[in-house]
């Protein structure tokens, strides 16, 4: 069974999450930019884009997290041993 990171999301996992984000606010802003004068269809545009941007950069935070802690991982290894289990140092 695949061990996974604490809130049950792997790295790529949240990659993929962050790029589906990216690519739903480039809709959302291409949607407003066609809407022609309805205020209220732009305003609606607006906070959904910005509710968006929000979960974004939570996602980009919990990236750099994990990966933070994937390169402190990496560090720990090479300090105690090579990838033949042989002692590094």
């Amino acid at each position: 069974m695949k061990k996974e990171s604490p809130n049950g999301m792997d790295l790529m996992r949240l990659v993929d999450r962050y790029k589906a984000m990216l690519e739903d606010i480039a809709r959302y802003k291409l949607r407003a930019a066609s809407l022609g004068g309805s205020a209220g269809g732009k305003e609606r545009l607006k906070s959904e884009l910005a509710r968006k941007s929000r979960k974004a950069e939570e996602l980009e935070r919990q990236i750099n997290e994990l990966r933070t802690k994937i390169l402190a991982k990496e560090d720990e290894i090479k300090r105690l041993g090579g990838p033949n289990g042989e002692r590094c140092g």
